[in-house]
């Protein structure tokens, strides 16, 4: 069964016949077992242990985007007490945070 909103973040389509455009052995598999419930559970525990908690690529000492960086200044500037997560050490987790955000704000 298709799903719309995941094909699209996930880069592939089903043609209109409705049959895969791509071999069997490249398919998305659901792994037995997959971390993204317990992403899903470590998420929510820093959320509600931290009043500031910022998903962000690299750490504060070495951030890997311009906009962590600047986060990470604004923060310190004005000497707010905050806990971080690099969400590039962990794939799972960089997903996981992606589809949280769109769950809270819906």
């Amino acid at each position: 069964m298709a799903v719309p909103w995941l094909q699209q973040r996930a880069g592939f389509s089903i043609p209109a016949g409705g049959e895969a455009d791509s071999h069997d052995d490249f398919k998305p598999v659901q792994k037995q077992g997959s971390a993204i419930p317990s992403a899903y559970e470590a998420i929510e525990k820093d959320v509600k242990e931290n009043p500031v908690m910022v998903y962000m690529k690299g750490v504060p000492d070495a951030p890997q985007c311009g906009f962590s960086a600047m986060v990470v200044r604004i923060l310190d500037e004005y000497e707010v007490n905050y806990k971080t997560r690099n969400v590039l050490a962990d794939p799972e987790l960089r997903t996981a945070i992606k589809d949280y955000r769109c769950l809270v704000f819906v």
